[in-house]
């Protein structure tokens, strides 16, 4: 899913190009106006990439996220025994 939201956000950056660099059919904006879409594609590639690290972290990390699967891990690395964190 991160990795989704990543190849997604390259839509996002290519918009920021074309707006900077002015197509023809953008003529009908004006100069701020362009500027200000193409700040509002790059604002929308930085949130997307708080998306996917906030993804990358869930997946990565399941302890940390609270999940039950962080629970059991909790209580087997409280024990000492790393291994029984690990699935078989």
């Amino acid at each position: 899913m991160p990795a989704l939201i990543n190849i997604v956000g390259v839509v996002s950056d290519a918009a920021a190009l074309m707006v900077v660099r002015g197509d023809v059919f953008l003529l009908a904006f004006d100069k701020p106006q362009r500027d200000a879409l193409a700040l509002l594609f790059l604002k929308l590639r930085d949130q997307q990439n708080t998306a996917a690290e906030i993804l990358w972290g869930v997946c990565c990390c399941p302890c940390v996220a609270g999940l039950q699967v962080g629970v059991s891990c909790r209580g087997s690395w409280a024990s000492g025994s790393p291994s029984a964190a690990l699935p078989m």
